[in-house]
């Protein structure tokens, strides 16, 4: 029964994608004045499409990963990689969001270790953790901090924002499959928990641990360990 209803969803996730390929691409065109120039507030607009699209294209992505997560037919490999030349990779992936967004993303990794996991698995964990802060930072003096440090046999990674914070309510359920939050909250913020799930998930099975410290008005750290 898993395994039809992963290639349900797979089925579904590619039909999904076709028409929101060329929504992406047309907007490029259209960013590029391929098609005459722009006003100020089109291009904004286009912006705006642009940015929706790929959140649609990442929540499609989302829903694949949760359900091949629970049937245990993620698969995993094993790559060997510096961190500071991962987490410069993680800058690479993620500032397009920031510019997008007007935030301050700052790399505060020294660390030269090497480790042995799954790297794309570990760049989307950072990804969806970076995704999440952009969510909840403030649209002026919005600041995302990463890094890393040894931490024994294992490399402990961190995101730290100076967003809202995480309520004493939905700290318990932050990581909980299908754990809808106030239909009010995500019109504000967006967002639509899978990543976090997903990020769980994808440390577990790479024998890490994830948590998060929050003080709400103040801000939240993500941290995961990960296994040298």
């Amino acid at each position: 029964m898993d395994s039809v209803k992963e290639d349900f969803y797979m089925m579904v996730s590619k039909e999904c994608q076709v028409p929101i390929e060329p929504i992406k691409r047309y907007c490029e065109i259209l960013k590029d004045s391929a098609a005459g120039k722009l006003n100020t507030k089109q291009r904004e607009a286009i912006d705006e499409i642009h940015y929706n699209a790929a959140r649609l294209e990442q929540l499609i992505h989302d829903i694949v990963d949760v359900q091949k997560l629970n049937s245990n037919r993620m698969e995993f490999k094993k790559d060997e990689f510096k961190v500071d030349e991962f987490m410069l990779s993680i800058i690479d992936t993620c500032s397009p969001m920031m510019t997008e967004k007007n935030i301050e993303f700052v790399n505060t990794n020294s660390n030269k270790s090497a480790i042995t996991s799954d790297k794309s698995r570990l760049k989307q964990v950072f990804y969806n953790l970076v995704q999440n802060a952009v969510d909840f930072v403030p649209q002026e003096g919005g600041k995302i901090e990463i890094g890393s440090n040894n931490e024994g046999n294992s490399i402990q990674f961190y995101v730290q924002d100076n967003g809202i914070g995480i309520s004493e309510k939905r700290k318990e359920s932050i990581f909980k499959k299908f754990y809808q939050v106030d239909l009010s909250f995500k019109r504000k913020y967006g967002g639509t928990g899978f990543g976090l799930v997903i990020c769980k998930g994808i440390v577990e099975n790479l024998d890490g641990k994830i948590w998060f410290e929050s003080k709400e008005g103040e801000g939240t750290t993500f941290y995961f360990t990960i296994p040298k």
